[in-house]
């Protein structure tokens, strides 16, 4: 599998705005590489700048799709910062810090609004292969996100709807 790069993260976000995210058309977007940590990305504000962090490490395991699927994940992020504002941001945070029960709800929601914008075959392929790798990293987070089983339940339930 070819490694991807900063800059063909850069155009996959901008076609999964252009596809799924309106509300993001002119927020600023700074990819950054991180080289280790346990997550496959994450997002962080910074007044009216957003940060998305990806992590070097799942550039080589993940394929484009699997990366779609990541990515759905921390615009949603982002997109419920823009849309709620500064305020439910900074109480969004804290919450998450104080509350492990919060942040598997909140996770497991964002996971949700990927899910009805489009991405859930993208989510269902990268959780299954996150759940069968041998990668303490997800084993440590697991809970906070839906399983591939629950992934593929919500398609279901979002065709139905």
């Amino acid at each position: 599998m070819e490694k991807i790069n900063l800059n063909h993260i850069k155009d996959l976000i901008a076609e999964i705005i252009n596809k799924s995210f309106h509300t993001l058309k002119d927020v600023e977007i700074k990819v950054i590489e991180k080289k280790k940590g346990r997550y496959s990305a994450m997002v962080r504000k910074n007044w009216n700048k957003y940060f998305l962090f990806i992590n070097k490490h799942y550039l080589k395991i993940y394929d484009e799709d699997e990366l779609k699927r990541v990515l759905a994940h921390e615009l949603s992020h982002i997109e419920d910062w823009v849309k709620k504002g500064i305020l439910f941001y900074i109480v969004n945070n804290l919450k998450c810090s104080f509350s492990k029960n919060y942040l598997e709800y909140y996770e497991k929601e964002t996971d949700k609004k990927a899910i009805r914008k489009g991405y859930g075959e993208e989510l269902a392929k990268q959780r299954g292969k996150r759940e069968t790798m041998k990668d303490k990293n997800f084993h440590k987070n697991k809970r906070f996100y839906l399983t591939k089983k629950e992934i593929e339940q919500e398609i279901k339930n979002v065709s139905q709807a």
